[in-house]
């Protein structure tokens, strides 16, 4: 009885398998809660993320870039058909830059403004994750990029450390 117990109801529990992404711990619960939502939803998921856990980058400022990035890159899979959709999460600190690029399959059409802001695809007006991913980046004088091609979104995102400037 407790093995059909047990059967049943771990379906709805977290893995609790340990696992570390990096060693940043703000990056580091973000991608292992997206990681237990892709896993759910049947999504292959990707990371390779080397960032240190003293960087120039605000533990709020990380958590918001890779938030907004997976779990906008987690709503479209969920739309996606078939098995082969996917998640590539990379990041790196390298000299006074952190790099970070969140990849997804993706077989919709962006729409963007006059300005090149992207429209929300959750909700009427802009889309307000992806500007803050923007305001983000622009406030440590980094970029921040979003495209499509070939069945894949696209978003790297580029903080520079102000200080080496």
């Amino acid at each position: 009885m407790l093995h059909d117990y047990l059967n049943e109801y771990s379906k709805s529990l977290p893995d609790n398998s340990l696992v570390r992404f990096c060693e940043n711990t703000a990056a580091n619960a973000v991608l292992l809660y997206f990681a237990q939502q892709a896993k759910d939803n049947c999504i292959n998921y990707f990371v390779k993320v080397k960032i240190p856990n003293d960087i120039f980058v605000s533990d709020t400022d990380i958590s918001v870039i890779f938030g907004n990035l997976i779990e906008n890159a987690l709503e479209s899979c969920k739309n996606e058909s078939g098995n082969d959709r996917k998640i590539l999460i990379r990041a790196n600190l390298t000299g006074s830059s952190l790099c970070i690029t969140v990849d997804n399959t993706f077989s919709g059409t962006l729409k963007c403004t006059n300005d090149d802001k992207l429209v929300s695809t959750k909700h009427k007006g802009l889309g307000l994750g992806t500007q803050s991913v923007k305001n983000i980046a622009a406030h440590y004088n980094g970029v921040c990029h979003f495209k499509t091609e070939d069945g894949m979104f696209y978003a790297s995102v580029m903080c520079c450390n102000k200080t080496d400037n």
